[in-house]
């Protein structure tokens, strides 16, 4: 039911879904499988690329597991899923080295290209009618640049080799048939594969960034280079070609370290950088630089790892950072915990509009990431990674929370052209992690989403509830449908206070496998709110399972001390899958004058809680059993809520703590030992 949570928020006017799933499938084998890609297959199909170890790796779908058997050290396979998640393509690509697959793009006839790199042999068209053989430069010994062409069922039909130390991440579709590809060299690499040199140089070693333009028949148009001008790095990390503009713009994003040369033609455009900074650059078809916005500040790991362009020249980027980055135009942006995902987007002159924060407060090895941005043909934004703890994924004056069920959790979440969340996909597994690495739009409304995890995850769907976990790291392909089954339409949760006890009350829309609300109390004692780890479960509420029609539920809990009070619903699935309301709150006021002293009998001192229905000029003093004046813990204005701890050095014995203000007197006994 988690997965179809849906909160219409009538403050916000905006109403968003967690999406259910269609269908949620499984890529493995005994080995971790890491690299995973995504882009869109002809009518309304979704290709996935991923990178698998040595051996035989199952690809699952509704109809059962194909498998696929890999030599070397690691090979990769592009699968094809339907709609409805049938399996209609399954390229596998194997060397007798290794081969990775590290992007993948959609061309305009409904077939695809990937790009990665390889050492040894492997036949590039294992689909085709006969063997296309490639072997990595220096006999097979060197590992070699590729792209690959490819028809809708996985027939070869170009195929690009460039030898070099180079390190490829990204390649994008232009609209003259031709692919641009980035990423990282060191030294000198001739990106021409033909008869003819064109050098780029990478003058210190440590690493310079690319961009290579190549036709539909594999030979070079044009290449660049970023380079460092203070023995830095740079690297090209993703690229998107805007193909509504004649002639093409490419959106670049990627980090850097020092002073860079953002120029990757005759002029200079020399920009300062820090530890790891990250930057989106706008160039021309002539690969002439356009623009130029650079993130920065003392944190580290500001890398933009995902950029799509806005439709109207601008660009969307997304990433990860540590500390305080600073976006441009004085936009601040400080992690909550360890670090933060981020989503930016800037103008045709790469001037910021907005920067937004994905992260919570958890701390750990593991951080807040952005890993892909999309942007769909309506223009709505996806963001897909993953997440530690709990997180608001609203970026308006709304809250949107999901926590995370694991160490680590993959989401994806969807926003109109004007940042307004529209629905939000989270899944903590039963142990280990998942991640997102990619999201795109499917034609039921919702999204496919590729991730890998560890564990057994558990998704709702009409074919498969959970994953096999088939070795350390495998992947999931997952089709989600926000307009289809909706587990949880929560439409109202309110709090209401009634002297000391708080009414809760919320209500459904349509319930899908509810097994009901875990009803948990963050309490406010004396004025001093627990953190949110407090949070205690007090009731449980049964569900009505599944029905398509409204329901209304209510719970009291009693006998609240005063203060503002915390309250939010878990909610749980039949398969123990849950997931957390938004918060509210309620405010207790005593009617009466109250005294209480914890613990009891105390060791050394005690706490003592007064309550009061207003604030008021008030004693609090401890007497012992002769009527002795031993300590007085407060007098002057007090309330309506205060804690104070009695000192230590009191002896062992048996005491009277006594409050004496203008609404009453009150006296608690209290037990001293030593």
């Amino acid at each position: 039911m988690r997965r179809t949570l849906r909160l219409c928020l009538a403050l916000t006017l905006s109403c968003f879904t967690t999406a259910s799933a269609q269908f949620a499938y499984g890529i493995g084998g005994s080995g971790a499988e890491s690299e995973t890609e995504i882009a869109p297959g002809p009518a309304g199909s979704v290709y996935v690329s991923s990178t698998v170890a040595s051996g035989t790796i199952s690809v699952d779908d509704a109809n059962g597991s194909a498998t696929a058997t890999f030599t070397g050290s690691q090979g990769s396979l592009v699968v094809r899923y339907s709609s409805a998640g049938v399996r209609e393509m399954v390229l596998p690509l194997s060397s007798s080295g290794s081969l990775n697959i590290v992007d993948l793009e959609a061309d305009n006839v409904g077939g695809f290209y990937v790009l990665g790199s390889f050492s040894g042999t492997v036949n590039m068209d294992p689909l085709g009618s006969g063997s296309f053989n490639e072997t990595s430069s220096n006999g097979g010994a060197n590992t070699d640049l590729f792209w690959a062409w490819y028809t809708s069922t996985g027939q070869l039909r170009q195929v690009t080799r460039v030898p070099g130390l180079i390190f490829p991440t990204a390649i994008a579709f232009t609209t003259a048939g031709a692919v641009v590809v980035g990423g990282e060299f060191y030294g000198t690499v001739d990106f021409d594969p033909g008869p003819s040199t064109t050098n780029l140089v990478d003058p210190a070693f440590g690493g310079s960034g690319f961009v290579a333009l190549y036709n539909n028949a594999g030979g070079l148009v044009r290449a660049g280079a970023l380079v460092s001008q203070s023995s830095g790095q740079v690297t090209v990390l993703d690229i998107d070609v805007d193909t509504s503009v004649l002639p093409n713009v490419f959106h670049v994003g990627g980090r850097f370290t020092g002073n860079t040369d953002f120029d990757i033609g005759a002029g200079s455009a020399v920009v300062g950088g820090g530890s790891s900074d990250g930057f989106v650059a706008r160039y021309g078809f002539n690969l002439g630089l356009l623009g130029v916005a650079t993130i920065s500040g003392a944190g580290s790991q500001k890398a933009v790892n995902s950029v799509a362009h806005d439709g109207a020249g601008g660009t969307y980027a997304g990433g990860g950072f540590i500390g305080t980055a600073d976006f441009g135009g004085s936009v601040l942006l400080t992690a909550q915990g360890t670090s933060d995902g981020y989503l930016v987007h800037y103008d045709n002159t790469s001037t910021i509009l907005s920067a937004e924060q994905i992260g919570g407060t958890a701390t750990g090895p593991i951080e807040d990431t952005v890993y892909n941005v999309y942007r769909d043909a309506a223009g709505n934004v996806y963001a897909s990674g993953s997440f530690r703890g709990t997180v608001d994924f609203d970026f308006g004056p709304g809250t949107v929370q999901r926590t995370s069920s694991s160490a680590i959790s993959h989401f994806a979440a969807k926003y109109s052209s004007s940042g307004v969340l529209l629905s939000v996909t989270t899944k903590g597994n039963n142990m280990g992690l998942s991640e997102a690495r990619g999201a795109i739009e499917n034609t039921a409304g919702g999204a496919f989403i590729v991730g890998r995890f560890q564990g057994a995850p558990t998704f709702k769907s009409s074919s498969s509830t959970t994953i096999p976990n088939r070795g350390n790291f495998d992947l999931f392909v997952l089709s989600t449908d926000p307009s289809g089954a909706l587990p949880a339409e929560l439409t109202a949760f309110d709090a209401i206070s009634e002297g000391a006890d708080v009414l809760l009350s919320w209500a459904t829309a349509s319930e899908t496998d509810n097994a009901g609300f875990a009803v948990e109390l963050n309490l406010d004692v004396a004025g001093e709110r627990g953190a949110s780890s407090e949070w205690t479960e007090v009731g449980f509420v049964e569900g009505a399972g599944t029905v398509k029609s409204p329901r209304a539920y209510g719970f009291r809990v009693a006998d609240l001390p005063a203060g503002t009070h915390r309250f939010r619903l878990k909610q749980v699935d039949f398969d123990g899958a849950f997931e957390y309301s938004p918060i509210v709150e309620a405010t207790v006021v005593p009617t009466d004058a109250s005294l209480a002293v914890y613990p009891q009998p105390a060791v050394g001192s005690a706490t003592v809680v007064v309550e009061l229905p207003r604030r008021q000029q008030v004693e609090v003093q401890v007497y012992d059993l002769l009527g002795r004046l031993v300590e007085t813990l407060h007098a002057g204005e007090a309330g309506p809520a205060m804690r104070f701890q009695t000192r230590g050095s009191l002896p062992a014995g048996v005491y009277v703590v006594r409050l004496d203000g203008e609404t009453g007197s009150v006296s608690q006994r209290m037990v001293l030992m030593r």
